[in-house]
């Protein structure tokens, strides 16, 4: 009579059961000699991130890529276990290309890629990369010389995609216009995008958004928002039906950015302002006075490298003075970019009342909002 099975030789239950020690390499390493049976989830679980670490200087960064790769090649059945890639700074032609070129499979899910100048080869490349089945988070931050490129990466983009940042740097004069390039048609089944995040669109990349030719994205049913200092794009036409849905919108202010208006968005519950210059345009109190009294405002996030005391002052009073207009309202959080600073004293009404807090920054917290995780990715 054969021996009862072990729930730990299941590899489902085993992957569920190491799932704790997913950030200690060292661990899941050691798993994967316990046993012939607990190799392959341990494995499944050391390659899942292939994500190197930045901050131990860039020569350790390249070095660590490079062993990646050595390992991926001399072991390929190992690639078809990544499931999110971040490449968060500049690598070299060569080295990018063996990245993006490897052989995933249909897990990979998360990209990031920023820092490299995209060429005909890299865009080649990554329109395969992006037309994987069940890529759902897609990051790109990126200087592009020809738009032509650009365009290219998106023909057979994965209709999984609900995440989508872009950074657009453009280097050359040329600019496309509809009819110099295509005559295509719009896309009939558009890529519904939940949560999307623009920093620097440089030339051609608002021609792109609205283009529904080239641009396989419907922004209809927009939840998430982050659009930096581009406080303009809220008045085009591809965004008018989502100001009604956003739950989170984050914008930056510096002296030249004008106020936009809270009432446009219904259901919003989380505000964040990243305000980015000395001392305080007007028109941070100029957007919080637009907060109407039927709201949905749960959180509102305040970052910045200086609290200007007068405007913290006005802001307080703003926020406080008005508590059915703000009955939602659970907290305000401070997140200083030095760890020195403690402006919470100049939010004294709020104070009072326990709404303010003192946060740190989260660079992901984007990425967490769209996957569903604290660490983002």
């Amino acid at each position: 009579m054969d021996a009862p099975l072990s729930p730990l030789d299941v590899p489902e239950l085993l992957y569920h059961c190491l799932h704790p020690l997913q950030h200690s390499g060292a661990d899941i390493a050691a798993c994967a000699l316990v046993s012939r049976s607990w190799a392959y989830p341990a494995q499944a679980l050391l390659f899942a991130d292939v994500i190197r670490d930045e901050n131990r200087g860039f020569r350790r960064y390249i070095d660590q890529w490079e062993r990646l790769i050595e390992v991926l090649e001399s072991a390929p059945h190992l690639v078809h276990h990544i499931r999110r890639l971040r490449v968060a700074q500049p690598l070299a032609g060569e080295l990018f290309m063996q990245i993006i070129n490897l052989p995933f499979a249909g897990h990979l899910e998360q990209i990031s890629l920023r820092g490299f100048e995209a060429s005909h080869s890299t865009a080649v490349s990554l329109r395969h990369l992006l037309s994987l089945p069940n890529v759902r988070h897609l990051g790109i931050d990126t200087t592009w010389p020809d738009p032509r490129q650009f365009v290219k990466i998106w023909q057979l983009c994965s209709p999984s995609i609900k995440s989508l940042g872009l950074n657009y740097i453009q280097r050359s004069a040329l600019h496309l216009v509809p009819e110099s390039h295509t005559q295509a048609k719009p896309n009939p089944s558009p890529i519904s995008i939940e949560f999307l995040r623009l920093g620097q669109i440089d030339g051609f990349l608002p021609t792109w958004l609205r283009h529904d030719a080239w641009c396989p994205f419907d922004f209809s049913r927009l939840r998430v928002l982050s659009i930096g200092q581009n406080t303009h794009v809220l008045d085009w036409e591809i965004f008018a039906p989502a100001l009604q849905m956003l739950e989170a919108l984050e914008i930056h202010s510096t002296e030249t950015t004008p106020p936009i208006s809270l009432s446009l968005f219904p259901q919003l519950t989380l505000f964040r302002i990243n305000v980015l210059c000395r001392p305080w345009p007007s028109s941070v109190i100029q957007t919080f006075s637009t907060i109407p009294p039927s709201n949905r405002l749960r959180q509102i996030v305040i970052r910045g490298s200086f609290y200007d005391r007068e405007t913290c002052r006005l802001t307080d009073a703003v926020l406080s003075g008005a508590k059915s207009k703000f009955g939602a309202l659970e907290w305000v959080e401070l997140q200083p970019l030095s760890k020195d600073l403690r402006p919470m004293p100049y939010f004294p009404e709020l104070h009072r009342r326990g709404m303010v807090r003192l946060g740190h920054f989260d660079p992901f917290w984007f990425e967490g909002m769209a996957t569903g995780s604290s660490d983002g990715l």
